[in-house]
Parts: C-alpha cells; sequence; structure tokens
C-alpha cells in the first residue's frame, strides 16, 4: 500500500510540474533531476521511469527537481532537511525544486532554491495541496 500510495505522489508531482509547463516559458536543456529512496518507497524501475518524467520537466521548467523518501529525519524539521538535501543535491543557490515526503506519507514538503523560488513561489503551495488530495484519492 505504501509503494502504491508514493508512486502516486510522484506521479502527481511529475504531472503538476509539467503542467506548470503551460505557464512558464520552456527553458533548454541543461538541469537535473534526482530521486533518493532511503525508505525504499518505490521499486528501482519505478525509481528509473520518476526520473525520466522529472527530467522532462526540468527541462521544461528550467530548474532542477527532486524528490526524496525518508522513514526518519532524526529530530530535524522537514523543511530543514528539505533545504540542505536540495542544496547537497543541486548546490546552494542553484534553480531547484525538491520534495520530501517522510513516512508512508504522514508528512511531506515541497522547497525551492535560486531563481526557481522567484519563478514558481505563487504556485508552491498549490502544487503541495494537489500533490496531498491526489494521495487521498
Amino acid at each position: 500500500m505504501a509503494c502504491k500510495i508514493k508512486k502516486l505522489l510522484c506521479t502527481a508531482l511529475a504531472a503538476v510540474m509539467t503542467a506548470a509547463c503551460m505557464i512558464f516559458p520552456s527553458y533548454a536543456d541543461g538541469y537535473a533531476a534526482s530521486v533518493i529512496d532511503v525508505s525504499d518507497a518505490i521499486t528501482m524501475d519505478d525509481e528509473m521511469e520518476l526520473r525520466g518524467q522529472l527530467m522532462n520537466a526540468a527541462n521544461d521548467l528550467g530548474c532542477n527537481i527532486g524528490i526524496s523518501f525518508v522513514d526518519e529525519l532524526y529530530g530535524e524539521d522537514i523543511t530543514d532537511y528539505a533545504d540542505r538535501q536540495m542544496e547537497d543535491v543541486f548546490g546552494s543557490d542553484s534553480a531547484s525544486v525538491y520534495l520530501v515526503v517522510k513516512g508512508d506519507c504522514d508528512e511531506a514538503t515541497l522547497v525551492l532554491g535560486g531563481s526557481a523560488k522567484d519563478r514558481y513561489s505563487s504556485l508552491k503551495d498549490d502544487i503541495l495541496v494537489q500533490i496531498m488530495a491526489d494521495m487521498k484519492d
């Protein structure tokens, strides 16, 4: 069940980010996508498929896109954890969107970095609300 919920979450993020491409201009290639699955929430095949979808969305949106699935935050606030992960994966001040999902979708947050913060901050809450709503369907 957890795998199904988390796979749905990934699909929802990729779909919402791709839909945002219709609002904002496309950008040249050169951005990265990252999937870190510490909690073994999705299969390797699903991880590869998701990484491909996110790579396409990253290039269309002009920013790096990453997702981490974790079981524990080791006392760290989820937003602080997401910011740190985004910086570790993509570098400080990079144009990036990063989603962290804790546990069995108990908690999730979306953080933005660099120029992605300026471009997509107005969509951030809507994207997270849509992802959470899709998980409940």
